[in-house]
This record gives C-alpha cells, structure tokens and sequence, in this order.
C-alpha cells in the first residue's frame, strides 16, 4: 500500500473501534496493514463461521481482536436493535438487468483469469466478436504451454488496421514477453527495448508501468541463468538490476491504482528473492490458496519442493509432485506437468520406470520452447533453489 493511503488510514481508524463486516481478506493491500501497521483500539470482525480465510486469521492474531461469528441480521438486531425485515429472503426485489448475450464471453474471461487454458478455449471459439476471441485466444495458449501459437495469435492481432496506436503498443509489449518465455531472450528483450523506445518517443507514457513489469519478469530468469553461470558478482550485479525495477514498477503502479497489476508484481518479486515479505498478506502458498489461484499456487509449490532438503525428495515434497501432476493434466497445463514429472524422475528416488520417462517426455514435446529454451528450460528445472 502507498504510504499515503497506509498514513491515511491509521488517522482514520486510530482510537476507534473497527468492525469488519461483510470482507473476507482476499487481498494484498489491506490485510497486511491492518495486520502489522494500523492500530485502532479494537477490532471486532464478524463472519458466518469460523473458518475464516487466512489472510484474517492472521489479522485476528496480530491484532488480539475478536472474532464474532454470525450472519448479519442477528448481529445488527443484538448491537444495533436493528429491523431486520426489509432484509429478509424475498422481501426485496433485486432488479438487475443481465444482457445473456455477455455470458459466454464473461464465462471465457473468468476461465482465463483462473488460468483455466484448456477449457477456456472452448468458449472461446464460440465467441461473436473476432478481436475479443483472437486476444483470449493467444492468452489462453500461454496458460497451457503453447508459446509459440500464443505469439502468432498477438502478432496477428497486433497488425490489425482498426487497433488504435496504443493498443497496437500494449500488443507489442505482450509479443516480446512472449518470444522471451517461449525461450528467444535476446529477441524478446530486443523487441521489448524497441517498443519502449517508441512509447517514450509518442508519449505514452502511463504505457511504461507495463514496460517495468514486463523487464522484472525478464529479469527474473535473467538471474535464473546468472545463478547457473554460478559467477557471483553477476547474480549480485543482477539483483541490484531487479531491485531497482521493482522499486520503480511498484511505484508506478502505486500511483496509478492498478491493484491487479501490483498483485502480479509481487508475485514475480516474490519468486526471485526480492525482500517483500512485509508487503504480502501471507507466504505465497497460503497467500494464493486463500485467494483460489490455483496456477500461482501450483508454481509456489513447486518452488518449495525444489527449494533446500536433500538432494533426494522427502515424502511431502514428493505428495507436493503428484498434487501438481494432477492439476496440470486437469487445467492443461503442460509447462507444469513436465517441471513435477522431472523433479520426480531426477530427485525422487526409488526404481526407475519408463512409462514416468514416456509421460514426462510427451509433456515436455506439448510444451512449445525455441531449443535453446528447452536446455536452459531442463537445466534450471534440475538444479534446487537456495
């Protein structure tokens, strides 16, 4: 959270007693301040149960605070003597006009923002407008591995006549992310520098939060290949690189308010070591579990089995490999499949078996890499993390 908004919210709640209503703390923004940095005399958070997330668990704790479970009504009529009649079931009509037409496409968005590739693209195809189902398209391919056919769907896109000047930009900055993960770094960071350069020249300047995004997530496997060269003054030379693009995407991204794309920052921050565990609510695993992300939960468990332990995978690190086999071949997700089926083969022990070889090898081949991306690709799935 910007500081300001940090500063102004312990003005607002400071000697006051706060009463949380109708929130279950599924976010990266207020959770940690009122976990850590806010003080108000009391805090008093209502819920139907018990169970509640644990972004709240964890406010409750820090903050000694009581946890009231019931549902609204009865809580309103014992604190306020309220009526609660106008809000019972059925005595209210909620009128709101629903267009069925926008359902497959609203459908088709929630899918891909669960990373739900596979069967995102069924819905996709049925989509009306040609643009809209292009782009969904080219992002669902990236969720399950197709980098190659997600780059041709963008640049295809991205030579449209009809787009605006800005939004062929915003285009070109996801072609050069995507030639960068598909594994041509050298092209990828090209073209992102290239697409820079004219952002800056044409002056759209509120366009370069998304250039620092897109140069932190390159810079994060900038240092996954510094760490295999295993020269230290080029990972600490890297490290200062990404700190600086951290800092200053966050506070672009800040100051415009894009909450979403903060998140993602963090995310990306998170997965290479950069020091922002003050500023997410929770560890990446719980954190994402909370949220239901289920893709960025899948790669946080896998950065857990590869990070420390023995060479070979203790019992609950391999559980880990087979939970995450199992929601790749559920979500499509062959980029996933492959990395736990590896880590599996390579550090898991016990008798060898060809068809786990034959599985992995199918995985990996559905996965669309440059062959140079496929070497680095298996030689940082090999090595642990620090």
């Amino acid at each position: 959270m910007a500081e300001w908004r940090r500063d102004l919210l312990a003005r607002l709640i400071k000697d006051k007693s706060l009463l949380v209503l109708g929130y279950g703390g599924r976010d990266f923004e207020l959770c940690p301040e009122l976990a850590r940095s806010v003080r108000p005399r009391h805090l008093v958070w209502v819920d139907v149960t018990r169970a509640v997330t644990p972004n709240a668990k964890r406010v409750l704790m820090e903050q000694r605070c009581t946890l009231v479970v019931s549902d609204l009504n009865s809580f309103l009529v014992k604190i306020f003597r309220f009526d609660p009649s106008g809000l019972a079931r059925g005595t209210v009509r909620f009128d709101l006009p629903i267009d069925r037409a926008l359902i497959p496409e609203w459908r088709a968005r929630l899918l891909d923002w669960m990373a739900c590739g596979r069967l995102a693209l069924a819905e996709i195809h049925a989509l009306p407008d040609a643009r809209t189902r292009a782009l969904l398209t080219a992002s669902a391919f990236g969720h399950i591995g197709r980098y190659r056919d997600s780059i041709r769907a963008i640049e295809r896109e991205a030579g449209s006549p009809t787009l605006s000047r800005r939004e062929q930009l915003q285009l070109q900055l996801s072609a050069a992310s995507s030639w960068f993960i598909f594994g041509a770094h050298l092209k990828g960071w090209g073209r992102l520098k290239a697409v820079e350069q004219q952002i800056i020249d044409e002056g759209f300047l509120d366009l370069r939060s998304q250039i620092m995004e897109r140069k932190l997530m390159m810079a994060m496997r900038l240092k996954q290949l510094a760490r295999l060269t295993g020269v230290p003054f080029v990972v600490v030379a890297i490290q200062r690189l990404v700190t600086r693009l951290y800092e200053t995407a966050r506070e672009a991204l800040e100051r415009g308010g894009d909450l979403g794309g903060l998140q993602a920052l963090r995310i990306n921050a998170q997965r290479i070591g950069l020091p922002v565990a003050g500023e997410m609510a929770l560890p990446a695993i719980e954190g994402y579990a909370s949220l239901g992300a289920i893709g960025m939960l899948s790669v946080a468990a896998r950065d857990a089995v590869r990070t420390g332990g023995p060479w070979y995978l203790l019992s609950n690190k391999k559980q880990a490999c087979f939970w995450g086999i199992k929601n790749a071949r559920r979500f499509g997700w062959s980029h996933e499949e492959w990395k736990f089926r590896w880590l599996l083969l390579v550090r898991g022990g016990g008798p060898f078996h060809l068809r786990h070889l034959v599985a992995w090898w199918k995985a990996f081949q559905r996965t669309q890499y440059t062959w140079t991306g496929r070497l680095f690709q298996i030689i940082n799935a090999t090595m642990p993390h620090n």
